[in-house]
């Protein structure tokens, strides 16, 4: 694995978190609500 090739593995892991973490809180604010 080149240098390019580590920085975009890591760049996706990073965005795979930030999805998670976004997703986690739309749930969270569309269940409050029908709670």
């Amino acid at each position: 694995m080149n240098a390019n090739e580590k920085k975009e593995a890591e760049i996706f892991v990073i965005t795979q978190e930030v999805i998670d973490e976004c997703l986690n809180e739309a749930i969270d604010a569309v269940e409050v609500p029908e709670a």
